[in-house]
């Protein structure tokens, strides 16, 4: 049986209101369980360290979820053998752009925000003259870089 440990920890957090569970203002009070052996940096510092990186990691998983990882579109075991695939890719492309592409408060959107901000174009195909035309209607402000 693995050896339990509780342990309580503080954390500045000057942009929280405080609430009636405060006993100090401005601090967060947080109490976790883990067995972690105490040797090899059981301290409350490098376990809270540790769970804001698992944080960060429980973030990108509801992100791919927000794309369609978690659900499958067919009832076929092909289509849903690439469906997989085909999100991560998608994910990895959306990854890509707010690094290279996006800064400022798109940059750290999610991915519904992303799809109705950027992916989503109102567009019209048209037919004359023999030809078939897909018109694109972007309105995009004059303060855009």
């Amino acid at each position: 049986m693995p050896l339990v440990r509780l342990g309580t920890g503080t954390s500045l957090a000057p942009n929280r209101p405080a609430d009636h569970n405060d006993q100090d203002e401005g601090l967060r009070h947080q109490v976790f369980l883990t067995d972690t052996p105490h040797l090899g940096g059981g301290s409350a510092q490098f376990l809270a360290a540790r769970h804001r990186g698992h944080a960060c990691v429980e973030d990108h998983i509801r992100c791919g979820k927000c794309t369609g990882f978690g659900r499958f579109p067919s009832r076929d075991f092909n289509v849903n053998a690439a469906w997989p695939e085909l999100t991560l890719a998608a994910i990895d492309l959306l990854s890509w752009m707010r690094v290279l592409l996006l800064d400022g408060e798109l940059a750290s959107a999610e991915p519904k925000k992303l799809r109705y901000r950027l992916l989503h174009v109102v567009a019209r195909l048209t037919r004359g003259g023999r030809r078939l035309r897909l018109r694109l209607r972007l309105r995009i402000s004059a303060t855009w870089p």
